[in-house]
């Protein structure tokens, strides 16, 4: 019986071997710091390399872990040898405030096993200071200086945009003034523009300055003009010998009612014109008043011997007045389009100035952070124990969310925007200790990995609500894939919590200047007096 038992015992503690053995030979994990004691602000290099075979995995402690701030952890070193792996992991420590302070055992994964590293006691000393050979000074008051002069490049460009656009708004009214007034001309009878056009020639000062040539061009250029257009001959392009035939046979077919004495005094005009524009004639004042007035009397006798219009003509007539009043209306809707556009360039203007460009352009563009924070806030409070918080919209709650290990309730509420996301929640523990606050962060990172999230940066610090609750910070930055580039995201988790509870707050958000507006805002809502942390 004895010889039994004692094989019994021999052979388990052959098998312990053995399998300690074997775990050992397929993975170990070896821990090191390159120094235990530095200065304020030096850093400490702190190394984990695990041995494992080339099927296994291998899991390293997270950055927020560590009581050190992290400042660097790159990426894993590895290396293949004698068909093992090696994999080397180092993190970049370094601590603000002096004191001895503890690096602890962590845990390294490799598969299903865990394994634990090496602690290390860290002394952090202060800066010393010889203050015989440095004397100590006040700190100096604050003092006024000149302000240097720096170009406002962004005020240029956009005052050089907004030139441009009224620039673009002057052309455009131009050229449709231009075109209506070429309209318009186009529907005046040829019989008033005529009369009118004489009328503008006498104010001018052709004959003040003996500009004779210039004012014989346009006398006999208005008279012309009338004529063809009138009477439906080419007179602008026919010499005064040519022209003067036209109106004989016009009078000689009876489509032209003039008497020969009208024509012959129009002859003499034009011939006298010829005189000025080609022999450089130069004739008295009282002449040339005189051709003028004689050409006027031509045009309204012209004007008298055609024959009076038949009934298609007057329906022309009346078709002319309903386009006059028709372009009127146009003319009046350009000037009130250009009023409008006048005032909306102020306006921009003016936001500019006192609001800055990217404000006004974020408000015409209808920026999504700018709405969100400009939207009507709600103020309500969120799960047991009840959390207030004052947010841009109501948060929804998950009625999916299900307890995780060790928790008896679980209380999830979302408000989930592509530019601003929160999620809010509420932990009833099994038990009345204290909640794990490194555990609970853990699994809120873990929850932004499954959002997408991916180069996950972690920094952790006390954190205060403005009525005075302490709790925790865990903030950082990571990437986002969004279709064919990546997308930068900050994120800030709050976690308050007390004996037999455990309350977060997940922001996910881009950064700008809106999204900081709301996250302050969000932030200085929060009360949690109702929490009672002696329970």
């Amino acid at each position: 019986m004895i010889q039994k038992s004692t094989t019994k015992i021999i052979k388990s503690l052959l098998f312990t071997v053995v399998v300690f053995t074997v775990l050992t030979s397929k993975a170990q994990v070896v821990s090191s710091i390159d120094k235990n004691e530095i200065k304020i602000g030096e850093q400490i290099t702190y190394s984990i390399q695990a041995t494992l075979d080339s099927t296994s995995q291998v899991v390293f402690p997270k950055a927020l872990v560590f009581p050190l701030e992290v400042v660097k952890a790159p990426k894993a070193d590895t290396l293949l040898m004698d068909g093992k792996w090696k994999i080397l992991q180092k993190y970049q420590l370094t601590q603000f405030d002096s004191g001895h302070f503890q690096l602890p055992k962590l845990k390294v994964y490799i598969d299903s096993l865990s394994y634990e590293t090496d602690s290390y006691d860290i002394v952090v000393n202060d800066v010393a200071v010889d203050t015989t050979q440095q004397k100590m000074y006040d700190i100096k008051p604050i003092i006024q200086v000149e302000k240097s002069f720096q170009m406002p490049w962004n005020w240029i460009v956009l005052a050089l945009i907004l030139c441009g656009i009224a620039y673009g708004f002057y052309l455009y009214y131009k050229k449709g003034i231009e075109k209506f007034e070429k309209k318009e001309e186009a529907l005046i009878p040829a019989f008033d523009k005529a009369l009118s056009a004489l009328e503008e020639l006498e104010k001018s000062q052709y004959l003040i300055k003996e500009e004779y040539k210039e004012y014989y061009s346009q006398l006999t250029n208005i008279v012309r003009s009338y004529l063809e257009e009138e009477i439906h001959i080419s007179a602008l392009e026919s010499t005064t010998e040519q022209l003067i035939d036209h109106l004989e046979l016009l009078k000689d077919s009876g489509a032209l009612d003039l008497d020969k004495q009208t024509i012959d005094r129009f002859d003499q005009i034009l011939k006298t014109a010829d005189l000025v524009k080609f022999a450089r004639s130069k004739p008295e004042l009282s002449k040339a008043e005189s051709d003028r007035e004689q050409l006027k009397e031509v045009v309204v006798k012209t004007k008298e011997a055609i024959p009076e219009p038949t009934e298609e003509e007057l329906m022309q007539q009346e078709e002319y007045k309903q386009a006059l009043l028709e372009a009127e209306k146009k003319r009046k809707m350009r000037h009130i389009k250009w009023a409008v556009a006048t005032l909306v360039v102020a306006l921009i203007s003016t936001g500019v100035f006192y609001a800055g460009p990217k404000k006004v352009w974020d408000t015409l563009t209808f920026n999504s952070s700018k709405q969100l924070l400009e939207s009507n806030w709600v103020n309500s409070s969120y799960g047991a124990p009840p959390i207030q918080l004052s947010t841009p919209k109501v948060l929804i709650r998950d009625l999916k969310a299900v307890p995780a290990s060790g928790e008896a309730q679980r209380q999830l509420f979302s408000l989930e925007q592509e530019e601003f996301s929160i999620y809010l929640t509420t932990l009833k523990l099994q038990s009345e200790e204290e909640p794990n606050f490194d555990q609970i962060a853990e699994s809120s990172i873990a929850y932004l990995e499954t959002l997408g999230g991916k180069n996950i940066i972690t920094r952790q610090e006390a954190y205060t609500t403005v009525d005075g609750v302490q709790g925790v910070k865990v903030f950082g930055r990571f990437t986002i894939d969004q279709e064919s580039n990546e997308e930068k995201m900050v994120y800030e988790l709050y976690i308050f919590g007390g004996k037999g509870f455990a309350q977060q707050l997940l922001l996910v958000h881009q950064e700008n200047q809106y999204n900081d507006q709301i996250k302050q805002q969000l932030l200085g809502s929060i009360r949690l007096k109702e929490i009672d942390t002696d329970e």
